[in-house]
């Protein structure tokens, strides 16, 4: 996975883009089985992440957002590394605490 360049949600959370979010994109999508079988046992529908992201501060005061993204607007920064699991979570809310639900050990790419 390859990171490139930081952004934010106003106004509260700093991210590091994904360059690629293909992969995750395909994962998405091949999982969405899994959603219906969730919706048929009377659960609410899953909620996957369509743009993913990597956040580096999230939930700040709005005031402390406004004064970090302008610095970090200014900043570059790239970074790759090699993804070899994935950890499924769980949580009731947004700002409830997130529980590990499974681990998805992925297969080495064969180049």
């Amino acid at each position: 996975m390859t990171l490139n360049n930081y952004s934010g949600i106003p106004a509260d959370t700093i991210y590091l883009r994904i360059q690629d979010p293909w992969p995750f994109v395909q994962l998405t999508n091949a999982l969405k089985i899994i959603d219906g079988f969730i919706q048929s046992n009377d659960c609410p529908p899953v909620d996957m992440v369509t743009r993913p992201q990597l956040d580096i501060a999230e939930s700040l005061p709005q005031q402390v957002y406004e004064k970090a993204i302008v610095e970090y607007a200014m900043k570059s920064f790239s970074g790759s590394f090699k993804v070899e699991k994935l950890v499924m979570l769980k949580r009731e809310g947004r700002f409830e605490r997130a529980e590990m639900v499974n681990t998805f050990t992925l297969s080495p790419l064969h180049e």
